[in-house]
C-alpha cells in the first residue's frame, strides 16, 4: 500500500485524493448509506453543526464557529484529515479499500474540493462505529476512533492539538 507508505507525508493534490477516497468507502459502507450521496460536498457551516452536536459531550464550549473556522483552515483541515486518516489506518480492511482505490484512481481523478471534504470527512469519522468490510458485507462503525477524533478536534481547536 504504497500511499500510506508515505504516512503523513503527503502533497495537497495526493491529501486530497486520499481524503475524497476515504469519504467514498465510508459512504459505501451500511452505515455510510444512510447519508445522501452529495453528502460528499458538505459545506463547512453544514459539518460544523453536524460536528458541533457530536462533541458537545467533549467540551460543551466549542462553538459552531470556532468548529467551521478548523474545517476552513488549511492548516487545521489538513492537521484534523491527517488525524483521521491515522485511525483508518487501524482497520486494515479499510484501509487496503481505500489505497486499492487510490491507487486506481491517482491522478484520474478530479481535484476534490478539500474544504468540503474534510467536513464530511469529520462527520463520518466520530460517528461511525465498527469495521467489517469483506465480499458480502460493508460495515464500518467507528467507536473508538470516533471518540479520538472528537478529543483531537477539542485539542486542536484548544490550541493544544497536535
Amino acid at each position: 500500500m504504497p500511499i500510506w507508505d508515505k504516512f503523513p507525508n503527503y502533497t495537497q493534490p495526493e491529501l486530497r485524493l486520499l481524503v475524497g477516497l476515504t469519504v467514498q468507502a465510508l459512504l459505501e459502507s451500511e452505515e455510510g448509506s444512510k447519508y445522501p450521496a452529495d453528502f460528499m460536498y458538505l459545506p463547512p457551516r453544514a459539518a460544523a453543526t453536524e460536528i458541533a452536536s457530536d462533541t458537545k459531550e467533549i467540551d460543551p464550549t466549542l462553538s459552531e464557529q470556532q468548529i467551521q473556522h478548523m474545517l476552513e483552515s488549511p492548516e487545521l483541515a489538513t492537521r484534523l484529515s491527517i488525524h483521521i486518516l491515522e485511525q483508518v489506518q487501524k482497520y486494515p480492511q479499510l484501509s487496503e479499500r481505500v489505497a486499492h482505490n487510490y491507487d486506481a484512481l491517482q491522478g484520474k481523478m478530479p481535484v476534490l474540493e478539500s474544504i468540503l471534504l474534510a467536513g464530511a470527512l469529520v462527520v463520518l469519522a466520530i460517528r461511525i462505529k465498527e469495521v467489517r468490510w469483506t465480499k458480502d458485507e460493508k460495515t464500518i462503525v467507528f467507536y473508538e476512533s470516533g471518540e479520538t477524533v472528537k478529543h483531537f478536534i477539542a485539542g486542536l481547536l484548544k490550541g493544544g492539538g497536535t
